[in-house]
């Protein structure tokens, strides 16, 4: 999500920082330039089994 929405490097990776860069805005010029946001994500790489 980094790259694609140009988050600057001392982004946290936890939801608590995506949802702060979403409802505070001016954190990143792509997603404040948009009204309405649709991630759309596929899963890659190591799958982690159910518990």
């Amino acid at each position: 999500m980094s790259e694609p929405c140009r988050l600057p490097e001392r982004f946290g990776r936890n939801l608590d920082a995506w949802s702060d860069t979403i409802e505070t805005r001016g954190i990143s010029e792509v997603i404040d330039s948009h009204d309405i946001l649709i991630v759309h994500v596929e899963q890659q790489g190591q799958q982690v089994p159910a518990t």
